[in-house]
Order: C-alpha cells, then sequence, then structure tokens
C-alpha cells in the first residue's frame, strides 16, 4: 500500500528534475547514486548487524537519497564528489540509533538465516 501511494510523488519528482536538468547521462549518474546513498547502508547492516530493523533501515533509505537529491543540486563544483560520498555515512548515522531506539517494539528479523543451507550442503547437492 506504501509503495503505491509513493509511486505518484516519486514519478512526479523524476518528472520535475528530468525537466529542471534534461541530461540523460546526468541523471543515469544520478539514479544510481541515489540507490547507493539511500540502499548501501541498510543492505550492507541487515546483513552484517543483528541489531538492524525496518524501522532504521526505512529511514537510512530516506535520509540517503533525499539528502543525495538536495547535495546533487547544492553542493559547489569544487567539492564534486563529496556529494556521492556524504549521503550513506548520514544515512549510517541516522540507522544506528533509529534501529536501536525501536528494538522493542520492531525486534530484527534474522530468522531467515537458519534457512540459508551450509556451503558444503549446497556443493554435495544436499540442500
Amino acid at each position: 500500500v506504501i509503495s503505491r501511494i509513493m509511486a505518484i510523488p516519486v514519478v512526479a519528482l523524476a518528472i520535475f528534475i528530468a525537466i529542471v536538468k534534461p541530461e540523460p547521462g546526468m541523471l543515469l549518474v544520478l539514479a544510481f547514486d541515489v540507490v547507493f546513498a539511500g540502499c548501501l547502508v541498510p543492505l550492507t547492516l541487515g546483513i552484517y548487524w543483528k541489531k538492524a530493523n525496518t524501522p532504521g533501515a526505512l529511514a537510512a533509505v530516506v535520509v540517503g537519497s533525499i539528502l543525495r537529491l538536495i547535495l546533487f543540486y547544492q553542493i559547489p563544483e569544487h567539492l564534486a564528489g563529496l556529494d556521492t560520498l556524504i549521503p550513506p555515512v548520514v544515512s549510517l548515522i541516522v540507522m544506528v540509533p533509529v534501529s536501536l531506539l525501536t528494538q522493542e517494539k520492531f525486534p530484527p528479523k534474522h530468522h531467515v538465516i537458519d534457512e540459508i543451507p551450509d556451503d558444503a550442503d549446497v556443493l554435495a547437492g544436499i540442500a
């Protein structure tokens, strides 16, 4: 339901950005950067940190993606490149406390890891 509701403003924002800055190559780079900025930290912490949870990941995706879009237009030319590196760091700074503060209401869902067979079983064809 949330994804359907968010589709309209996201498409409207994409159309607006394409009209304001009609450079397809740069827009492609921006699209990859937004995904990188928003998803790197939640995906990495979701795999390696046992306390990562849904609200922390959602906050990190939203903050990282929006910050990347803002920096795309606001950062000075002499600081080019930092607009790609800053959002994942801020995303990390947001995800950790949000995950820790919401542990009781939204416990981490790491039971899926138990479903993954061992490498030896996969190679032997047992799993």
